[in-house]
């Protein structure tokens, strides 16, 4: 699937992500050509961050990304964990259209 086929609320995720690092948009973005639709993706992208959540650090490492407070980092992080559980919890008949209708 493309990005461009995500609802507006699914396509918010990317939106955060660049507010956290550029890198994280670019990851997150890339990983939709693996998915077929927009749930399964969502779930993809959920276990992605969980996993960044779990070992930011090596995360980091992996961008050579090293100007950035680790607290600050894994907190916004979680907020994206937690924006992307209440897109999956919501039907996708209610995530609104997609983002470029």
């Amino acid at each position: 699937m493309d990005t461009d086929d995500l609802t507006e609320m699914a396509y918010q995720m990317i939106q955060i992500a660049e507010d956290i690092s550029e890198y994280l948009r670019c990851d997150i973005g890339v990983r939709s050509g693996r998915y077929y639709d927009e749930d399964n993706y969502l779930k993809g992208v959920l276990c992605f961050l969980q996993e960044i959540v779990q070992h930011p650090e090596k995360y980091l490492e992996s961008w050579n990304i090293d100007d950035i407070d680790m607290h600050h980092f894994k907190t916004s992080v979680l907020t994206l964990v937690s924006h992307v559980s209440k897109t999956i919890a919501t039907p996708i008949a209610e995530r609104g259209p997609t983002a470029f209708e």
